[in-house]
């Protein structure tokens, strides 16, 4: 029965999910045909759809594998280490070992073009850039804290299915470090932003910016960071679109990561204030320097809206860069297999995903 069920869906779908050429013609017996053009798109689209969607098997199926492997033989092959210690060596290898990989196989197959941009174009400096989209992101994160998250029901940390409790000698924080803030900035950034961004610009900069987003929040696989990595991936692409710099979106990557990284290592560390009966801890210290990066951040992010607005550029911005695909042919991309058994597993191990952590929560 099953043969012969896959047999009919495979005669189905032989030309294509989204391919209507064996449709019957309308009243009037006018049957559109597809031009050569359009017929080069969809195959184009279909071959993007495909290199996307071999990507992303080999990113979670390497994560799986070796998650699976390190949680079966971490103890044995990680024994010198204490409990913090393997969970971030742990951490380390799947983020290497699932990355580097998915990027090896994209710049494979992405276009090289020179991209780099004339400095008449770039409106504020990039010190003044990182003010800008730090300030923009924890400004962010503040407004999913209190509305978002709590209307939705989401109450989780992720950061609670890790094993932090031993962060007391100096290796277990420089490992907390590299594992939860380096790592991260330097990988994710060159997979979804050097590979994804770069893969998808000759398509136009609005569709590489959106996509590579929707990938980077979808791979995080869980709600909670879902909603904020889609916003930092429409962000560090409109910046790395913007700039051509990867260094910019990797420190701004850092410094998010970072400092929760630091929050997480010195949480227990108290300092006394002369002439006052009490003790700050690094969280206070954190919240008042952040405060002052925001605040500069915000000023400088009007000052240069200010300025765009004056001189009417906003056309001109890298970001702006119409790309060779029609409106609406992305749609083509479901007409790989490849893409929508992706995109299918990535949406089932994301509802697992959020249902453990639930409950863990």
């Amino acid at each position: 029965m099953i043969p012969l069920a896959f047999k009919y869906c495979a005669k189905l779908f032989k030309e294509g999910i989204l391919d209507y050429k064996n449709t019957k013609p309308s009243a009037n017996n006018e049957v559109k045909k597809a031009s050569p053009n359009s017929k080069y798109e969809k195959e184009d689209v279909k071959r993007l759809g495909f290199i996307v969607g071999t990507s992303i098997i080999i990113y979670v199926g390497m994560q799986v594998i070796i998650s699976a492997i390190l949680t079966i033989s971490k103890d044995a092959l990680l024994s010198a280490f204490n409990s913090t210690d393997k969970e971030m060596i742990s951490q380390i290898l799947a983020q290497l070992l699932s990355i580097l990989p998915a990027y090896l196989f994209i710049r494979i197959y992405t276009e090289k073009k020179d991209y780099s941009i004339k400095k008449a174009l770039l409106y504020v400096s990039k010190p003044q850039m990182i003010l800008i989209t730090v300030a923009i992101i924890y400004l962010l994160q503040i407004v999913l804290s209190l509305v978002i998250y709590p209307l939705f029901g989401i109450d989780y940390d992720v950061l609670n299915t890790l094993d932090l409790t031993n962060i007391g000698n100096p290796l277990s924080k420089f490992l907390v470090i590299l594992a939860l803030a380096i790592v991260p900035a330097i990988l994710e950034e060159l997979l979804f932003r050097k590979a994804f961004v770069d893969l998808f610009r000759p398509y136009g900069a609005k569709f590489a910016v959106i996509f590579s987003a929707i990938l980077f929040g979808l791979l995080h696989m869980n709600l909670s960071q879902c909603v904020f990595a889609f916003i930092m991936g429409i962000i560090f692409g409109s910046i790395y679109i913007y700039t051509n710099d990867i260094k910019i979106t990797m420190l701004v990557h850092f410094i998010n990561n970072g400092i929760a990284s630091l929050a997480i290592i010195f949480s227990d560390v108290k300092f006394k204030i002369p002439g006052l009966d009490m003790d700050l801890g690094v969280e206070y210290i954190i919240s008042l320097a952040l405060s002052f990066l925001i605040l500069i951040g915000i000023i400088l992010g009007i000052r240069f809206m200010i300025k765009l607005s004056k001189e009417r550029k906003w056309n001109r911005l890298p970001v702006a860069q119409k790309g060779i695909l029609s409106p609406g042919s992305a749609k083509y991309l479901f007409c790989d297999y490849i893409f929508d058994f992706s995109i299918i597993l990535l949406l089932v191990l994301s509802l697992l995903t959020e249902n453990i952590l639930q409950a863990i929560g």
